[in-house]
């Protein structure tokens, strides 16, 4: 079997950067010993391997195995042993090299513990190491409906110097299993598709045990165009209007595409002239074709959609300007001489018909009516372009007839003279009985008076009476 020896290389290479301890234990030998002693280790990224008591410009023998026994035993030529060779260099007693020549060695898998060691060739060896190719790190890609994506780049670089890296393409379930250990980042990558986090665009990543990460990418934008005529009025809009397509395929509305619709109904608020849909990365045209408007561009507007950014513009329809006929009546009976005012300004007044004619664009225009006896007229009327007259209806405002109002004057006269004498003639007699009871209290006062005089000539007559016998 020929052996690689960059692989065998690379394994020690990484133990060296975590700065193993190897120790001879040959009976009587000279101890092998690596600097800052770490008896476990990943094999990763590029790194530099130093030592004590191993001579620069000499050969080195790397053994490595899955079988623990066969290193112990120095069944070096055991099947399942893979050996190389190093030289050390002259005066820095260091080497380095690749993790990844390590596969060179045969059969090592990721995911796989190992052991390893190393001789010299005057019969040194170190102690036996424990080795391993990472922890499996999950990586699932999907779109935003959560499908898979396939054959998706998938890559883990160190966040150092170093230039170590695992990679490699999603399966057709979109996903990928690599192995690493320690900190690095994770880079997603496929043709005109972007990550939808900016934070997961580079995910930075610690890896000290098995990991499952997903990432939802998308090859769709949003775009947002809204639809003014040329003063700024936002047009309503059906989606009959509506016709979009590829610039490279002007046959197909992709709003009625049969394999991927284009929904522009769902986030769009038509009525106020705003379109909003999300849809694949590419160049599109879009034209709108509405009765009593003209477009700007008569060829529609090119429009890009990017993954990475909302595509915004503006569509500008030209409202197409003709002549329409107002008619004011009141009662079914026309009205002439109205004053009528469209948009602030005075347009005329109405003929014997009660017909004015004007040249307006199609949409909501503010009309005012004016006319003696009746009611001012102001609401919105909307031309439309199918439209030409339009019938407006005052109310007239009732006069009072002239005598009527004299005979309800009179009338009421007569009402004001009835209460004024009803309540003259109940003072009256009020009056008159407050007189005759006085005249009675005045009689019966009389009449004690005379009571009173008769009494006391009696009294005298007697008191007379008794005086004269006396």
């Amino acid at each position: 079997m020929k052996i690689n020896k960059f692989g065998i290389v690379i394994g020690i290479v990484i133990l060296s950067l975590f700065n193993i301890n190897i120790s001879a234990f040959a009976e009587g030998k000279e101890k092998i010993t690596l600097l800052s002693p770490i008896d476990e280790q990943w094999i990763g990224s590029e790194s530099t391997f130093k030592w004590e008591g191993m001579d620069g410009d000499q050969i080195y023998t790397i053994y490595i195995s899955e079988d623990k026994e066969s290193l112990e035993n120095k069944e070096f030529l055991k099947k399942g042993v893979h050996s190389s060779k190093i030289k050390v260099k002259k005066e820095t007693n260091e080497t380095s090299w690749k993790s990844y020549n390590l596969k060179h060695l045969g059969s090592l898998q990721e995911g796989e513990d190992y052991f390893w060691m190393i001789s010299s060739n005057n019969g040194h060896y170190s102690k036996i190491n424990k080795i391993f190719f990472g922890f499996p790190v999950h990586i699932i890609v999907q779109d935003t409906n959560d499908s898979p994506i396939d054959y998706a780049w998938v890559d883990i670089k160190t966040g150092g110097t170093t230039t170590e890296q695992k990679e490699g393409n999603t399966d057709k379930d979109g996903k990928i299993t690599l192995y690493y250990f320690g900190e690095g980042k994770i880079t997603i990558a496929k043709n005109d598709y972007v990550v939808i986090s900016e934070e997961w665009s580079q995910l930075n990543i610690n890896i000290t045990e098995e990991q499952e990460y997903t990432f939802t990418i998308t090859n769709k934008g949003d775009v947002e165009i809204k639809v003014r005529d040329e003063i700024g009025n936002p047009v309503s809009l059906i989606p009959e209007n509506i016709v979009i397509f590829k610039e490279t395929d002007k046959w197909i509305n992709l709003i009625n595409d049969s394999e991927n619709p284009l929904n522009i109904t769902d986030a769009s608020n038509l009525e106020e002239g705003l379109i909003k849909f999300t849809y694949f990365k590419d160049d599109y045209i879009i034209q709108i074709n509405k009765s009593g408007f003209e477009a700007n561009e008569n060829y529609g507007i090119k429009f890009k959609i990017n993954s990475d950014e909302t595509t915004s513009f503006t569509y500008i329809l030209i409202n197409i300007r003709s002549q329409y006929s107002l008619t004011v009546k009141s009662d079914g009976i026309e009205v002439q001489d109205a004053e009528v005012f469209i948009d602030g300004n005075l347009l005329g007044y109405t003929n014997k018909e009660g017909k004015i004619d004007f040249i307006s664009s199609i949409g909501n225009h503010n009309v005012i009516i004016k006319k003696g006896g009746y009611e001012l007229y102001q609401d919105p009327v909307s031309v439309q372009e199918d439209q030409k007259n339009y019938d407006i209806t005052l109310t007239s405002i009732e006069i009072p007839d002239p005598n009527r109002v004299v005979f309800l004057l009179i009338r009421l006269m007569i009402i004001i003279f009835s209460v004024l004498f009803l309540i003259l003639l109940i003072l009256i007699i009020t009056q008159r009985k407050k007189n005759n009871r006085l005249q009675i209290e005045t009689e019966k006062q009389k009449t004690e008076i005379k009571d009173n005089i008769k009494e006391i000539k009696t009294l005298r007559d007697y008191i007379a009476e008794i005086l004269r016998r006396t």
